[in-house]
């Protein structure tokens, strides 16, 4: 008797418990909120393509929920960016992402972020620093080849000048475009090549092609650098009365690269022969999956990602002017 008494006061207990257990909710206990990450990053100015660089980044925060994005603009001032990352990284970012305005003044930037603990990646510009984890950015060197053979596809063997838009020479694109134009280039004597630096500025571009086409009027061909520059050359044709449709006697053959604007709405009036498109917004969400996989303590297959661009000639604008990333993107331009 005694033992089903015990019996009955242990079911009874237990009975207790499963319906505490019930009325407490009877769920299993929620997951923890996941961390918050933050991702800060710094821009060297506010070119339309920037924005369009890091839209990926933007996009797979909003994706995760958990993701915070936080941007400086230096405004081509490499100290005001040097304080702004630093700034960036002592108030506890997790990763940074940075276009540097001088690839030499960085590296204490990044140095002093690394020895932080925060994920130091690039966006558009690489430069040579062992804290880098992950560059995002361009084969410039096969850019400034892929101008020099789309223009050399015009030549037929006679003397000829050709404008070269050269960046600012302290920016690593520039010179890879640079050189990789003149390994193609050079090697054909009939083609003399008048370097005009621009600084990557729009002001400095026309200032720069007025004075060239007063010592070389007969131009022949210009390779553009970055087609937000296109503006610039067209103004300077026309006020020397040497813009001329690609069809009509008289124009100078035109390759530009980059196709930001306005480079687009000048290649669809004929001006520029070929366009080289770099679709700039693959360029974020591959930095952004790396910083994840850094951040999980995990491996990257490459701490590269190279922008695939393409070339369009004239006869392709209908297929092809839409794919543009300009384009595409012509809402978060305006």
């Amino acid at each position: 008797m005694k033992r089903l008494k015990l019996f009955l006061v242990l079911l009874l207990s237990v009975s207790v418990v499963m319906t505490f257990s019930i009325a407490a909710g009877g769920k299993k206990e929620a997951a923890p909120a996941e961390e918050e990450i933050t991702i800060g990053i710094s821009t060297d100015a506010g070119y339309s393509a920037r924005k369009i660089e890091v839209i990926g980044i933007y996009q797979e925060a909003k994706k995760a929920g958990n993701v915070k994005v936080i941007e400086q603009n230096a405004d081509n001032d490499s100290s005001k960016q040097l304080q702004q990352i630093k700034a960036l990284v002592d108030q506890g970012v997790d990763a940074i992402v940075v276009c540097a305005v001088d690839m030499n003044a960085i590296q204490t930037a990044l140095n002093y972020a690394a020895e932080k603990g925060v994920i130091v990646t690039l966006y558009d510009r690489f430069v040579d620093n062992p804290n880098v984890q992950f560059t995002g950015g361009y084969n410039s060197y096969t850019d400034g080849v892929l101008c020099a053979n789309e223009l050399l596809k015009f030549d037929d063997g006679q003397p000829h000048v050709v404008f070269e838009l050269v960046g600012n020479l302290a920016d690593t694109n520039a010179l890879a475009r640079r050189d990789g134009f003149h390994s193609v280039i050079d090697p054909h004597e009939n083609l003399k090549v008048v370097q005009i630096l621009t600084d990557w500025a729009t002001d400095k571009a026309l200032t720069g092609v007025k004075n060239a086409l007063q010592k070389y009027p007969d131009v022949w061909g210009i390779y553009n650098a970055s087609s937000h520059m296109d503006g610039s050359i067209q103004t300077a044709l026309r006020e020397a009365g040497k813009l001329y449709n690609y069809d009509e006697p008289g124009h100078v053959y035109w390759v530009s690269l980059g196709e930001e604007p306005p480079g687009p709405q000048i290649f669809k009036d004929g001006y520029v022969d070929v366009a080289c498109d770099i679709p700039f917004d693959t360029m974020g969400e591959q930095i952004y999956k790396a910083i994840m996989k850094l951040y999980a303590g995990e491996e990257l297959v490459s701490d590269k990602f190279f922008c695939k661009t393409w070339a369009i000639h004239q006869d392709e604008i209908d297929e092809k002017y839409d794919q543009m990333w300009a384009i595409r993107f012509a809402d978060e331009l305006k």
